[in-house]
């Protein structure tokens, strides 16, 4: 795929992965377990910005979210205003599970993340 920071009509967007020549526009999520209303706010804003890019190229392009939990992707498949806009603007929920390992890995950075978090203050 190509830079991930793009310039359509003098409006700057930075996508997960972007191909203009393949009609491709995809964000990616690696949160896992649950989500917080925060980063369901910037799945549903990327999914806007997707939208959008596709509206100033001028055609149709395969719009994609990835997420790598289940879980976190059903959030987007429900009965939600938001599940049926990205249904009707034609996004793509994509799941790629990781093994067990890397989820292993990943539930410790987060531990590890929070804890950061509380003694600075964020």
């Amino acid at each position: 795929m190509k830079d991930k920071k793009i310039v359509i009509n003098e409006v700057g967007f930075e996508f997960d992965f972007f191909s203009e020549d393949k009609k491709i526009i995809g964000e990616i999520y690696a949160g896992i377990d649950n989500i917080s209303p925060g980063p369901i706010k910037k799945v549903i804003t990327d999914c806007f910005k997707m939208v959008y890019a596709e509206q100033l190229l001028g055609f149709s392009c395969n719009k994609y979210l990835v997420f790598i939990d289940d879980k976190i992707a059903k959030k987007f498949k429900g009965n939600s205003w938001a599940s049926h806009a990205i249904q009707h603007f034609g996004i793509e929920i994509i799941v790629r599970n990781i093994n067990e390992e890397d989820l292993k890995l990943l539930r410790e950075e987060r531990k590890v993340q929070q804890i950061s978090n509380i003694y600075l203050g964020a």
